[in-house]
């Protein structure tokens, strides 16, 4: 993977951002053929505008984004797809240490082919949550957020099955060294904390329409020697997936559910205060053997069992 982030007049009345990014995903499949495993490449950049009047007390950015999803064998390049997602956030800080938050997006999803699987559709997605982000004590900090979403996705085939819910999450942090001031943006800058919270959200899946996913997790990082970082990280999640319909529009077995387990160390040395060295750890696991039919009959089904581990070296530039 490779990324860049390019803020434009930071602390400014009007100010903007860049960013891109390239991600190499590796998923393998139980299809016997080794060369059907759902490797793909995403591609994505985006691009905003801030507004900070009151001397950053209040900001607003709308922002723009678009990512390709290609996959690498021709197997799945049905599957291939964009999305073009409009971003507004915004944040007032109407107490020194507390902020009224906002986030919503607009997403437009297009898959390129028009082969694609007849139970896939393109669609529209939105989500929007307003909280609260505050120092509650020099030593606990609190996020709380909370909205709506909702995916307007159209299959060619059976009756559209979207997501409508409440999305949110809540978290509490605590600080081992006294915090007079929130932290700045949502990584910690000099800053030793623990965390632990909850999540709601949804996605666009290929099995099915979307999925929603319930996350708790627990997070540390740390900072010693004033050049290394230590983050680690993990959580338990719970996936469920609506009841989806087969190629020739016969209803699939209910709704289905999944829960897996995430883990995630980084470590990072920094030779000066613009250039890191770091290494990733990721762990992922489906815990349970959870069959999904493809086919009204037969052995078509996907085994959605599996254990990944992924290691990363990296470097981040500072500008």
């Amino acid at each position: 993977m490779a990324g860049l982030a390019l803020g434009i007049f930071p602390g400014r009345t009007w100010g903007g951002d860049l960013s891109a990014d390239y991600n190499r995903i590796i998923e393998a499949s139980n299809d016997p053929d080794t060369n059907n495993a759902y490797r793909r490449d995403s591609i994505r950049g985006g691009a905003g505008i801030v507004w900070r009047p009151g001397g950053g007390l209040f900001s607003w950015r709308l922002g723009y984004q678009a990512n390709a999803t290609l996959f690498e064998t021709d197997a799945f390049s049905n599957l291939n797809n964009i999305r073009h997602t409009f971003q507004l956030a915004g944040s007032w800080k109407f107490l020194p240490r507390t902020a009224l938050l906002y986030r919503g997006n607009i997403s437009w999803l297009e898959y390129t082919s028009s082969n694609r699987p007849l139970t896939l559709g393109d669609g529209q997605s939105f989500d929007s949550q307003i909280g609260i982000n505050g120092l509650i004590s020099n030593y606990f900090g609190v996020l709380g957020m909370i909205g709506w979403a909702g995916t307007f996705y159209e299959p060619q085939v059976g009756t559209p099955q979207n997501f409508d819910s409440v999305v949110g999450q809540a978290q509490l942090t605590w600080y081992p060294s006294p915090q007079r001031q929130l932290p700045q943006g949502e990584a910690p800058v000099g800053l030793s904390s623990v965390a632990v919270g909850y999540t709601r959200n949804f996605g666009a899946s290929y099995l099915g329409t979307y999925y929603q996913r319930d996350r708790g997790y627990l997070t540390t990082t740390y900072f010693f020697g004033e050049r290394f970082v230590l983050n680690i990280g993990g959580g338990l999640s719970h996936i469920s997936r609506p009841a989806s319909f087969f190629e020739d529009a016969s209803l699939q077995a209910p709704a289905s559910e999944e829960n897996r387990v995430d883990a995630t160390a980084f470590l990072e040395y920094r030779l000066s205060g613009s250039v890191g060295i770091n290494t990733t750890f990721r762990y992922d696991a489906e815990l349970e053997h959870r069959v999904y039919a493809l086919a009204p009959t037969g052995t078509a089904a996907d085994d959605l069992k599996f254990n990944r581990y992924q290691v990363y070296l990296g470097v981040r530039w500072f500008l």
